[in-house]
């Protein structure tokens, strides 16, 4: 996870531009067009499952270089014979991303929506097949119930087709499941 939160750091092979010198090349570095030639490979085998996070690149948004970002180029610039893109999302720690000022103070169930809408706008998608809340642990303003409440309108809203928790203790999981079963919607991973 940690390697894929920070893809976008020179530490990752990650390098901004156009051109590699051949040191680079031979240490494993990559630019942002590789992942457009990965994405096509994996599409056409047809493996189109994508998984992402709002958090993952966010320091790269201004360059159009976060991972939602690159996967809204990737599908645009997708050869015709490439699938359409399976996405899973995750709802960042709202404390994590205000301090990186990646989005504004979020609570109540409207700020999982609102998180959601705007991961949708960055990947040009009107939707997404999975949103995760990741670890239980997280202290949310509005508590789980809020959660709760924003990923059932979530799916209500056609955002998501299914929702699901990640880090979670068997006993969390259960709780959680029960609380989203109250409002329609079945927990799925």
């Amino acid at each position: 996870h940690e390697q894929n939160a920070s893809w976008q750091t020179k530490s990752k092979g990650f390098k901004q531009g156009s051109k590699l010198k051949k040191k680079e090349v031979r240490s494993g570095m990559f630019l942002a067009g590789d992942m457009q030639a990965a994405y096509n490979t994996l599409t056409q085998a047809g493996l189109p499952f994508l998984f992402t996070s709002e958090t993952f690149g966010a320091s790269s948004r201004n360059s159009k270089l976060s991972a939602e970002q690159v996967i809204a180029r990737c599908s645009e610039e997708a050869t015709q014979d490439s699938m359409d893109p399976i996405i899973a999302g995750t709802f960042a720690n709202p404390w994590i991303s205000l301090l990186k000022r990646s989005s504004g103070l979020r609570y109540g169930a409207q700020g999982v929506v609102s998180a959601l809408e705007a991961s949708c706008e960055r990947m040009d998608q009107t939707g997404i097949e999975l949103y995760q809340i990741g670890g239980s642990k997280l202290f949310y303003p509005g508590g789980s119930g809020a959660i709760a409440t924003g990923l059932a309108k979530a799916v209500d809203l056609g955002l998501c087709n299914h929702v699901g928790v990640s880090n979670y203790s068997s006993r969390k999981m259960r709780s959680f499941s029960r609380k989203l079963g109250k409002r329609g919607v079945q927990l799925t991973s």
